[in-house]
This record gives C-alpha cells, structure tokens and sequence, in this order.
C-alpha cells in the first residue's frame, strides 16, 4: 500500500473518504477522525510497525458492517463508499 501517496491525497486509508485535513505528514498525525468510517488518526493507526494491518482490518470491520456512514454530522448527498474503495484500491497501487 502506497500510504505517503494516500496521505498526500487526503484520502483515508481505511475507507477511500476524500479527508480535509492530512492523516500523516512528515511522521505527525493529525488526531481527527474519518467521518466515513470512524478511525481515530494517531489513536487507531499509532504504530507505525502495523499501520497497514490496522488499516486493512479496519477496512474489514466497516465493510462487514455495511460500509455505513460514521459520523453523527450529515452524511453527504454523494456519498458512496463503492466509488471511495476503488479510488483507494488506484492509489494504494505502487505504480
């Protein structure tokens, strides 16, 4: 998983959300949360040794659970966590 180009992206690496904010730049973590799929950047992801096992067993259990909506804010009218795993699974990608 390419993870430096999903952060640069302001792409969550758990759900494909299209972030505000970066979840890591320059080995800082930003403490805020995905409001797709509900990861706590720098709490849920802290270790750096198996940030990519967390992400991807994350990924599981929101995908298990439907892929629903996290966040008690709005859900936005275009939300669609389909088109957001195939934009991750393109920049996850190495090439």
């Amino acid at each position: 998983m390419n993870l430096a180009r999903i952060y640069a992206a302001q792409i969550c690496p758990v759900c494909g959300f299209k972030l505000d904010f970066t979840p890591w730049a320059e080995g800082k973590q930003i403490d805020r949360d995905c409001p797709s799929c509900g990861i706590t950047f720098g709490r849920d992801d802290c270790d750096e040794a198996h940030r990519e096992a967390t992400y991807f067993r994350l990924r599981k259990q929101w995908t298990e659970y439907g892929r629903r909506w996290w966040s008690s804010n709005p859900q936005p009218e275009d939300y669609d966590p389909v088109l957001q795993l195939a934009r991750l699974e393109h920049l996850a990608t190495d090439q």
